[in-house]
């Protein structure tokens, strides 16, 4: 009998093995992806995300140097290096008495919109506060700001890591009261918070490992679902957290789950644990954590002691196992030496569609882009947009609101506003754009009281809505 349980063991081990291979992703290291030489001396990658037409956007920070500068630099698939987006030293956001910028701290992307948090010069708030750059549909030239006394509420506290889930509220890290999280409303069709505006709370989740000290040991990043239904209480989000020291223990991964989009002060947070204590981190920054299409989070291991990104598989809740691993040269515990040379992997981000992964690394000064082999990009499916123009929010509104509107197929577009006598007050989109979902932002100011009219012109065809100006 002992020997027939002993044969039967052994055949489960076989096939959860075989199972476990044959849903685990390929992946093979395709190269790095560098900085041009005027920037290379400037910028020191921190956090990174991908747009849904592909595009890898990085963040560098003085958060970590003082000889890096706030800036965002992209790569379009098949780039070997980064484009500038935006150099806040350059357009003066670093100036310490009037700029927005002391710090970068965050970067998210809804759809094809960027979305940055700063850290406000603390010569001008000591005790911290938040700007926050809305770049619509990636595109410098519409910029919408956010943030302490600037628009918007709830940004006088220090705002990190932040990340937006489908219905385009976005989770940020904040140090006040914490290491705690707020939820902020950048949906033109949710409800309890205006645009821009945090969703208030009674009272404030605090990170499981408890209070933080003097602000170091804080969470530096987040990571949803990208399918998540967040109006669920039982899907989770993800908040990564660096240790005081070495040798304390306060670092680490924690899911928090029993809140929702409209009740975010009733999430409550549990430590994620794993059997090799790979998840216990360190003092090092950031730990940048994503969560993919399979919802296998996973997290990059930044420190000497790690050198790795593993994905990591939470079907049994706060304990972790490990479920797959991107190839690194000098994983500590799992070196591939057809990997990447990581040094210091910073953050992680994936395509979309799950078939490519990039990785930023704080010391090589690069990113190192990975591709999945097991997967034939002609058999992913295609999402298929409508031509739909949405209603603007918030509406009435006073003085910017929020377009949002899809189109099926890359055409030539124009979005324009215009007043009751059908004069043309504003035109904020002129120019080709990619089949998907897009937003634009419209600005009020100078303009008077009353009803105006948005109208989406692709081709032939043209949608137009209302909306009201209340001032």
């Amino acid at each position: 009998m002992q020997i027939k349980l002993r044969y039967l063991i052994a055949a489960i081990l076989i096939l959860s093995a075989n199972l476990s291979f044959a849903q685990t992703a390929v992946w093979q290291y395709d190269g790095k992806i560098t900085y041009a030489s005027e920037d290379s001396n400037y910028a020191q990658p921190y956090l990174c995300d991908v747009d849904a037409q592909g595009r890898l956007y990085v963040m560098s920070s003085k958060v970590t140097s003082i000889n890096a500068r706030n800036m965002i630099h992209y790569a379009d698939p098949g780039d070997t290096e980064f484009t500038k987006f935006v150099d806040y030293f350059e357009n003066g956001e670093e100036d310490s008495l009037s700029g927005r910028v002391g710090q970068l701290l965050g970067i998210t992307t809804i759809v094809n919109d960027v979305v940055v948090s700063a850290r406000i010069p603390n010569q001008q708030v000591p005790g911290g506060a938040s700007s926050v750059f809305y770049y619509t549909d990636g595109d410098t030239n519409q910029t919408d700001v956010f943030g302490f006394n600037i628009q918007g509420a709830g940004w006088g506290t220090p705002v990190s890591g932040i990340t937006a889930n489908k219905d385009s509220i976005i989770i940020g890290g904040i140090v006040f009261q914490g290491p705690s999280f707020r939820n902020y409303n950048f949906s033109t069709t949710v409800e309890g918070a205006g645009y821009g505006s945090w969703f208030q709370m009674a009272s404030q989740p605090l990170e499981p490992n408890g209070v933080h000290t003097n602000g170091f040991d804080v969470i530096r990043d987040i990571a949803v679902q990208p399918a998540g239904d967040y109006y669920n209480t039982e899907t989770p989000f993800f908040t990564s957290r660096n240790a005081l020291s070495s040798t304390s223990l306060n670092g680490g991964i924690a899911l928090w789950t029993g809140g929702s989009i409209n009740d975010p002060a009733s999430y409550s947070g549990g430590k994620i644990q794993d059997q090799a204590g790979l998840l216990e981190l360190d003092a090092a920054i950031p730990y940048g954590i994503t969560v993919d299409h399979n919802n296998i989070l996973w997290v990059a291991g930044i420190d000497s002691l790690r050198r790795w990104v593993k994905g990591f598989d939470l079907s049994l809740g706060l304990f972790a196992t490990v479920a797959d691993e991107l190839p690194s040269q000098n994983s500590f515990d799992n070196p591939m030496p057809t990997g990447a040379p990581m040094i210091s992997p910073a953050d992680v981000a994936f395509s979309d569609d799950g078939v490519y992964a990039y990785v930023i690394d704080a010391v090589a000064n690069c990113a190192y882009k990975f591709s999945d082999v097991s997967v034939d990009v002609e058999d992913i499916e295609t999402i298929v947009y409508d031509f739909s123009l949405n209603q603007n929010y918030p509406n009435p509104f006073n003085p910017s609101t929020s377009i949002s509107f899809s189109i099926p197929d890359q055409s030539d577009v124009k979005l324009t506003v215009a007043n009751s006598l059908g004069q043309i007050v504003a035109t904020l989109i002129d120019g080709n754009l990619s089949a998907g979902q897009h937003k634009a932002i419209f600005n009020g100011n100078g303009l008077s009281s009353g009803v105006y009219y948005y109208t989406l012109a692709v081709g032939s065809k043209r949608i137009t809505n209302k909306m009201m100006l209340m001032k």
